[in-house]
């Protein structure tokens, strides 16, 4: 009866920790400051396929804290990639601001160590400019902007069909000004919906990572890329990916760097 008792219960002594027991574990690792054991839990959370921006700041709070202990190779660049997930998954401003102010003091770390081994200074590369109008409102206000503007549009248009004089020639005008913003916003909705659909990023978190051409050639003309730099992430094939540059599309090894997780799509 013993053994029996012992084998039905083997299973269940052996199953993994539930998702908050490891979350729980890996916040507990991090307060007794055990980083190592930390990064092992938030890790697993990650593999696990959680998505959560509390969960992914702590990651970047066990690489931060792990570099300050006993730092190894790639713990910036992992810690920035941690942070800048949870900034992008966060609904909470205040997370997102302590998200925020870590990634500039990780980066700065990045920019004194490179200026101590007399590497040229990396800036960080932004977003294109088009991408910086449509983050600057949420895709549903596009698309309910461009909803208000097609209102606006068939009323322009009714009343330049049943008016006379003056305001008939006000509806012209508002018809007008309203399919102008119409294209604008419908375009943006658009855009916005086909950027949280396909756009995958990621965060280098190797040393001066170097850029390559289609076939694998150094790009001499392109300055190793500094680690914990974020990049959109074109395609990835045979332990390659394919980024976007400021200036040109390169690839670099696909070791070098780790995609960012985003919100459901």
């Amino acid at each position: 009866m013993a053994a029996v008792l012992g084998a039905s219960s083997s299973p269940a002594a052996d199953a993994p920790p539930s998702v908050d027991e490891e979350f729980g574990l890996g916040a507990a690792a991090l307060a007794a400051e055990k980083p190592e054991e930390a990064i092992g839990r938030f890790e697993a959370l990650a593999d696990r396929g959680v998505v959560d921006a509390a969960a992914s700041f702590d990651r970047g709070l066990a690489y931060a804290s792990r570099f300050r202990k006993s730092p190894r190779p790639g713990d910036l660049g992992r810690a920035i990639q941690g942070f800048e997930e949870a900034r992008s998954l966060t609904a909470d401003p205040a997370r997102e601001r302590a998200a925020s102010a870590a990634i500039v003091l990780l980066r700065s770390e990045v920019a004194r160590r490179r200026a101590a081994a007399g590497d040229a200074p990396y800036v960080q590369p932004g977003p294109p400019a088009v991408r910086l109008v449509l983050r600057s409102l949420p895709e549903d206000a596009w698309t309910v902007l461009a909803a208000l503007s097609s209102l606006a549009l068939t009323a322009g248009l009714f009343v330049r069909w049943r008016a006379s004089g003056r305001v008939r020639l006000g509806g012209a005008g508002v018809a007008a000004s309203a399919g102008g913003l119409l294209a604008i916003t419908a375009l943006a909705a658009w855009a916005a919906r086909d950027e949280r659909l396909t756009l995958t990023e990621g965060v280098t978190v190797a040393e001066n990572v170097r850029a390559t051409d289609e076939g694998h050639a150094p790009i001499a003309s392109e300055a190793p890329i500094a680690e914990g730099t974020r990049l959109e992430i074109l395609a990835t094939r045979d332990g390659w990916t394919e980024v976007q540059l400021p200036s040109r599309r390169a690839w670099i090894t696909s070791a070098a760097i780790v995609p960012l997780v985003r919100p459901a799509r």
